[in-house]
């Protein structure tokens, strides 16, 4: 497609019908890559990152973005990792802590 833009607007349209067309690109894989597509946005809008994303995406049954189940799920995650890393910091704040003097 690099080789033949000439960089105009009709010129691309007619670039992308060709690389689309019927013969060089299977409509059910487009499709399944539309659907994956849309969940990895949905999973991005509600603020995941890396691997929480990649197994939120991966437990969707949803046609479009996340289902609530996992949305439910997800919440329990965030919470126990936020309750987690309270208990670190209070442990690193106890352990910071100067000792009393005699």
């Amino acid at each position: 497609m690099r080789e033949t833009c000439d960089h105009s607007l009709a010129n691309s349209w007619a670039l992308c019908d060709e690389a689309l067309g019927v013969g060089n690109c299977d409509v059910a894989m487009q499709r399944r890559f539309s659907r994956s597509s849309w969940r990895w946005m949905d999973a991005y809008e509600k603020g995941l990152k890396g691997a929480l994303a990649a197994w939120a995406v991966k437990m969707c049954s949803k046609h479009r973005g996340l289902s609530h189940a996992v949305e439910v799920k997800m919440n329990a995650i965030a919470a126990d990792e936020s309750a987690a890393a309270a208990v670190e910091a209070a442990v690193l704040a106890a352990a910071a802590a100067p000792a009393p003097l005699l």
